[in-house]
């Protein structure tokens, strides 16, 4: 229900799953998938992250780096 509230509210054209969401695979996905699918009309790609378990610590490392110097942000485009 939670995928459906974001994807309502925020219309994104993918959600990505990290953490130990994207560890528990398509097990986990292939449901949400369907729910989704029964619940939008306009639904969005649903896709586990490629970092896996370890997408939140990257997330936070990246967060603190932004917040010491936003140079440090790796991508240039969020400069």
């Amino acid at each position: 229900m939670a995928t459906i509230a974001i994807a309502t509210l925020l219309d994104p054209e993918a959600i990505i799953f990290g953490g130990g969401t994207a560890e528990a695979g398509e097990d986990i996905l292939d449901p949400v998938r369907e729910r989704v699918e029964r619940e939008l009309a306009i639904r969005p790609v649903l896709m586990r992250s490629v970092l896996g378990a370890a997408a939140p610590l990257h997330g936070a490392v990246f967060g603190a780096l932004w917040q010491l110097d936003p140079e440090l942000a790796p991508r240039k485009e969020m400069r």
